[in-house]
Parts: C-alpha cells; structure tokens; sequence
C-alpha cells in the first residue's frame, strides 16, 4: 500500500498516470491475500486438536525463553594480573581440638623479607571444653611482640632472690603460689602472674621474649596437671600481594632462628596432636560460586604423631563484576597437601603450615543477561514457527483426509 501510494504520488507530480497492468503486477506482491467473504470456513475436530497442541507448545516455549531471559550467564575472561602494592586478607577459622588457645600462635613470613611473629591482630580465640563445648572467648592483646631479648637469661639474674630461688625448683613443679612471680618482668611493684600466659603478656608487654619456659614453675605446673582442651581461632589476616606462608602452632616466639622462631619445649617430649579442623579458609572475600577447597577439611592425627602439615595453595586473583556493574576483587585457590613426620632432632619446627604463591594470570568474571530485544525476538520466532507447522500440518490432514473419503465414495459406486 505505500508502495503504491509513493508511486501514484511521483506519478501524479510528474503528470503520468500508472497504467494498469503495472498496479495488476504490483498487486501481486501481497503477501497477506486474503479469501473472499462467499468462501465458507469449515471447522473440523482435527483442526481443534491441532490448535490446543500448539497453544500447549507455544505456551512451554516461551516459558522457557522466558526462563532463559531471567537466567544469567558467567563470563569468564583471563589477562595478565596488572595490579601490585595492595594488601591481601586472608580469612580462616580453624579449630584445634587438642592444644589450648594459650599454646597457639600465627606467624607470617613472605618472599619480601616481611615477618609478623605471634600475630593478634583481627583474631579470636574461643577456649573449647574436652568435648569441644566453647568456654570464653579470648580477643587475642593488641600489643605487638617485640625480638628484643630480656637484659639476661631466664631468670634475669636481677631479680630478688626468692624470686630465683622458686625459679630453680620449677623442675621439680611445686605448687604455684597465691602470688605468683613475673621473673624480673613486673610493670608495678607486687604484681602477680600466676598462670603461664600471665608470664608471658607481662614479658611481651615489657618487649622481651620469653626463649624458654622450662624455669617458669607456673608453665610447667599447667603441662603436668592440667587436662587440655581446645581452642577455635577465627578472623582474618592482612598480608602483602606477594607469596609466602603462614604457619599456625604449639609455642611462643623465642629469639633462635633455627627453630624457625617457635618455642615448643613448653610440651614434654612432643606430647601435643596437631590434629585440625578448617572450617573456612578464603583469600578476600566470597563471590557467587566461589569453591574453597580447604572449607570443611578435617585433618585427625592419631597418637602423638608429631610433625609439620603443610598445605601448598596456588592463589588465583579473581575479579566478579555483577550485572549492576559492582565489582567484588576477590581470589580463588586450589591446594595440595603434604604431611611431614618430625621428630626431637628435626629442624623443621611442628605446625600447619599455609604456603601460599600467587598466579600473574587474573580471571575476571562478568554477569551478562539477554537483551529484552533478543527476548522478544525469540518470542516471535517461537510463535510464528508453531502456527506455521501447525498451519502445514492442518493442511496435510486436510487434504489426506479429502483424498481418502474419494476413493471410498469411488469404490461404493463401483
């Protein structure tokens, strides 16, 4: 119709009327011919049966296209990670069923030369019962430890006499004193230590570290008499972008590096079990489908066995992008796993040992959704193609069922 209007209309302004063998012609290129009204319309039970097949077909199609429009697909994209001087938090929860919070330390060491030693920062420690029920928990001190050494050993030789006297009867474990002694680290006059970790905070908050507990008789009263239970460890950690570990164990900071700065004497003959739980372990934080292969694991040791568990971690930087253009930055991992069998002579130092590199490839993953355009394209797609068939379908029984009733009325008459 508008063909034929832009025609008449040059035709007219240019004084030429269209002849009409030429309107004949282009009258042909309806595509939507349609019957004239004398023609009759004939319904058939065939036909009523192929409409609600098809309406029922339509009606699943675009259910699910319409399922497919709401669904939304993950993209993933890999390029060279370009990011550097940021910091990395690591997040864990660990429980050790067996060593007391007051026996667990975090240590930290990279590849740049960083080291923090007995770590407090962001962490808490809940004190289980034998049969893991938590007691308190304990919001780990904020003092930082610190490597300078006490004025002299264990006692210092400056402390009051009685002092040292009950230091030198600590091998034989007497019982500890209402008041107990701080061995030279006192900050007031009178002050009282009388459990293990009293002794401890107060060298730590005097900025001595304390390299053995053998002569402190409070220490050694807690190893013989006390039933151990365990403790939980839960927070996060903030290290540099760069690979190197962090190791969780037995003991307090001591100043030998060839012990790789543990003190585990506090336990007679390696008597502690490394046995752990990893409840969540997760480098930054967590993006829809994210896998932590660590979360869950359950790593039990049976007896004493003593020794160093190290898990090998490959960190992967991840980068999600949500469909409202939010973007998380985030990591991935995977792991491999090593258990090392020590003994009193080993010079590796018993833990668990996270020893993490990271990869230069960085994934990105983005959230992408149909198009409401391509939705209704599909939409047309399936609403035209079902009437189409159905449309030759109706047609081929149509003209199957003609032909048959003929050649019966044919074979009557003969």
């Amino acid at each position: 119709l508008i063909a034929v209007c832009l025609m008449s209309s040059l035709a007219a302004s240019m004084g030429v009327e269209p002849s009409p063998k030429f309107l004949h012609k282009l009258k042909k290129l309806d595509l939507y011919a349609r019957t004239d009204e004398d023609v009759l319309r004939k319904n058939s039970w065939s036909g009523v049966i192929l409409t609600v097949v098809t309406s029922l077909i339509i009606t699943v199609l675009f259910l699910a296209e319409w399922r497919l429009y709401r669904t939304t697909d993950l993209v993933h994209h890999l390029h060279v990670d370009t990011t550097y001087g940021e910091k990395l938090n690591i997040y864990i929860n660990v429980t050790f069923p067996l060593i007391e919070c007051t026996d667990i330390t975090i240590d930290i060491i990279d590849v740049s030369g960083a080291q923090q030693i007995d770590v407090v920062h962001n962490l808490n420690k809940v004190s289980l019962t034998n049969e893991g029920r938590p007691m308190a928990i304990e919001k780990a001190s904020l003092a930082p430890p610190s490597q300078k050494p006490p004025p002299s050993s264990l006692p210092p030789t400056d402390a009051p006499a009685a002092e040292s006297s009950e230091a030198s009867q600590g091998a034989e474990a007497p019982p500890t004193p209402s008041c107990g002694s701080c061995y030279g680290a006192e900050l007031t006059p009178g002050q009282c230590c009388n459990t293990c970790e009293e002794v401890q905070m107060a060298y730590r908050k005097k900025n001595w570290v304390l390299s053995s507990v053998e002569g402190i008789s409070q220490c050694q009263n807690e190893v013989k008499d006390k039933t151990r239970g365990g403790c939980n460890l839960y927070g996060f950690l903030t290290v540099n972008r760069v690979a190197g570990y962090f190791q969780i164990g037995p003991g307090r900071p001591m100043l030998n590096p060839a012990y790789g700065g543990r003190n585990v004497r506090v336990f007679n003959d390696f008597s502690f079990n490394l046995s752990h739980i990893i409840h969540k372990l997760s480098f930054g934080e967590e993006f829809p489908g994210v896998h932590n292969p660590l979360d869950g694991v359950h790593k039990i040791l049976y007896g004493q066995a003593v020794g160093a568990c190290k898990y090998f971690l490959k960190v992967v930087p991840t980068r999600y992008q949500y469909l409202d253009g939010r973007v998380l930055p985030s990591n991935q991992f995977s792991v491999t796993e090593h258990f090392q069998t020590l003994d009193e002579n080993a010079r590796t130092m018993p833990g668990v040992f996270f020893i993490y590199d990271l990869s230069p490839i960085m994934v990105e993953l983005t959230e992408q959704r149909m198009s409401f355009f391509h939705f209704l394209t599909q939409v047309c797609a399936i609403v035209g193609g079902a009437f189409t068939v159905a449309g030759m379908l109706d047609g081929f029984i149509y003209r199957s069922v003609k032909t048959l009733r003929g050649k019966i009325l044919l074979g009557k008459a003969h």
